[in-house]
């Protein structure tokens, strides 16, 4: 079974808006760049599932030579671009999932299906470790104590009706999903790190979330 070594670490930056401001969502990709320099991959190819207006590129990948984004919604700039649903693409057969080392996931809620997609179709065939950035921006479900069905299926967890299973177990959950994606890519997580969006704080605030994902070949 894989182990998560979590190394929590809570700040303030950034607005929890659609990526209009830097602050904390740019600090937590610079720092999972930084994490995969260290380990000697300098300019990573990068899968971005949510690609945006361009704020993040523009303030982390923009040095990278190959950029890869995905959104449902049309952007007129020089960024490659295919516009698609990112979990047909993530699914797809002809998608070559390991040829990237680093893979965004910025999504309005948390994106445990895409995270699962990826986790299950690695096979270390390029890296022997590859970078993590995630948000959970599901901030107004957790204020009301809810979680997505397919999260809580996903994690195995069932739900009563009317029973509360977010709220105060939000980053417990977040760890749960951090674990079990490592399982399904026979992999560990290493300085898991979570920067937490100023303006608000506790349940209603947006969490970045950002490691590394090292391949254990043992776990196989």
């Amino acid at each position: 079974m894989s182990r998560v070594k979590l190394r929590r670490v809570y700040a303030t930056g950034g607005r929890p808006v659609d990526n209009t401001a830097p602050g904390a969502k740019a600090g937590i990709r610079r720092y999972v760049l930084s994490l995969l320099a260290a380990e000697g991959i300098l300019l990573p190819p990068v899968l971005d599932c949510f690609c945006g207006q361009g704020i993040m590129w523009r303030q982390a990948y923009h040095r990278t030579p190959a950029y890869l984004r995905l959104d449902e919604r049309r952007m007129d700039d020089a960024r490659s671009t295919i516009l698609c649903d990112n979990r047909r693409f993530l699914r797809h057969a002809s998608t070559d999932l390991d040829r990237y080392a680093l893979f965004d996931i910025d999504a309005y809620g948390f994106p445990h299906e895409q995270l699962a997609l990826i986790c299950a179709r690695l096979t270390w065939r390029c890296y022997p470790v590859v970078g993590i950035v995630l948000t959970d921006a599901a901030n107004v479900a957790s204020e009301k104590n809810a979680v997505q069905n397919g999260t809580l299926k996903y994690l195995g967890i069932s739900r009563h009706r009317g029973g509360h299973v977010w709220g105060g177990m939000r980053r417990e959950l977040l760890d749960l999903v951090i674990q079990k994606t490592c399982q399904d890519a026979h992999a560990s997580a290493e300085q898991v790190r979570y920067l937490e969006a100023e303006g608000k704080r506790g349940t209603s605030a947006p969490l970045y979330i950002g490691y590394l994902m090292r391949h254990q070949p043992s776990q196989v």
